[in-house]
């Protein structure tokens, strides 16, 4: 019907506003799961579910090992995940609806591919290219075959999908970030796959944080 999007044209849009906003995605994504003090931020958020004062927050700096805690205050209050409130004439810090949301990604990613497989993830501390690259090939129509339903390609075929990056070495560089981060998996047959169940998974945890970067801007 005229006015309405199929399926694959409404994948493709929501594909590209995740690549557009990439930059602003990837400074989420690290600001959530950096893993500096025992992801301070992440439990910080998580602790800030009542609101909590200086001292609270100082006692959880010194639990979680990290030298001072203003520097991750001005990160979250970056994406608007935190608010500062007055109660009862004393200033206290609380997790706004965005936090709400972010939290909810990050525990949903989790429950998905695993504490570990999601470690992986953060570990690889991915950036802006490597989530564009993530994209395209994820974008891509090839269909999955095999008995374990993997999607393959060379590493020529890879390369070509790698050309809207200025320069070679950042398409290698991208490509081994997401190797590194279980997105896609070198093999000895000399192709390299990636697996549909974690991409998807991942695929959709960037969707949720574009939307809240996008709400934060």
């Amino acid at each position: 019907m005229a006015g309405k999007r199929t399926p694959n044209e409404l994948a493709g849009k929501t594909i590209k506003e995740i690549f557009k906003n990439a930059e602003e995605i990837a400074e989420l994504h690290g600001c959530l799961t950096s893993p500096r003090g025992d992801n301070f931020r992440l439990h910080l958020l998580q602790a800030m579910e009542t609101p909590m004062d200086e001292a609270g927050i100082e006692q959880l700096r010194v639990r979680s090992g990290v030298n001072e805690y203003r520097r991750h205050l001005n990160r979250l209050l970056r994406f608007r995940l935190i608010q500062v409130e007055e109660i009862h004439g004393k200033e206290r810090w609380a997790r706004t609806s965005l936090a709400e949301k972010a939290i909810n990604a990050v525990r949903e990613f989790e429950r998905r591919v695993g504490k570990e497989g999601a470690q992986a993830v953060y570990a690889a501390s991915l950036g802006p290219n490597s989530i564009r690259f993530f994209l395209r090939i994820y974008g891509d129509k090839r269909e999955a075959s095999g008995v374990d339903l993997q999607i393959r390609y060379t590493p020529a075929q890879l390369g070509r999908m790698s050309l809207f990056l200025p320069r070679a070495i950042e398409g290698v560089s991208a490509i081994d970030k997401l190797n590194e981060a279980g997105l896609t998996e070198y093999r000895d047959d000399n192709y390299i796959y990636m697996q549909p169940i974690k991409a998807r998974s991942f695929y959709q945890y960037l969707h949720e944080l574009c939307g809240i970067a996008r709400s934060a801007i």
